[in-house]
């Protein structure tokens, strides 16, 4: 009888000394599998915050342009881009060169066309300045200003897309003002 237990219990000892020993590695191999899907995840907010970030900025940018556009401070495209650049490069170095534009200006919003935005983050009509002057007391100038930036620092396509919530890799900011002097 003694025999046939010692065995048993010399094989549990075995077994268990061998599972054990084989555990070295796990937290490791656990790691790299869990540990990639969490940088993974820190990076995904990262670029959401970043896109965010600029999206915010670009906003302000555009909106206080157009004031400038609307009291005849900025009567050019490339002032109206050095304006917005001016406050946006905070987020986008080399805005100037990327900024696409296309200001509009007219008696009713019914004279103007709005650009579209093509699936690569292009603006329709390029860089355009039109129809816009300075306006006399009591004339209304009803303008409408659409800037697009291809947004340089993509880390997950989809990220971006969902951020820009356009479906394009670029950045989107509208602005109207229709308001008599």
């Amino acid at each position: 009888m003694k025999l046939l237990k010692q065995p048993s219990v010399f094989f549990s000892r075995r077994a268990t000394s061998l599972l054990w020993r084989g555990n070295r590695g796990t937290t490791s191999v656990e790691f790299a599998l869990l540990g990639s899907a969490f940088f993974m995840m820190i990076m995904l907010i990262f670029t959401i915050a970043l896109d965010m970030f600029a999206q915010v900025l670009l906003d302000d940018a555009v909106r206080n342009a157009v004031r400038q556009v609307q009291m005849g401070k900025i009567t050019s495209g490339s002032a109206f881009v050095a304006d917005v650049c001016a406050e946006y490069s905070l987020a986008t170095p080399g805005c100037t060169a990327t900024l696409q534009y296309d200001v509009q200006g007219a008696t009713a919003f019914a004279g103007i066309t709005p650009a579209t935005l093509s699936a690569s983050g292009t603006l329709s009509t390029g860089a355009n300045f039109s129809g816009v002057s300075a306006s006399v007391q009591g004339a209304p100038m009803f303008i409408l200003a659409q800037v697009a930036y291809v947004v340089p620092f993509e880390f997950i396509n989809v990220a971006n897309a969902v951020v820009t919530e356009n479906g394009t890799p670029a950045l989107y900011s509208a602005a109207a003002i229709g308001e008599e002097f």
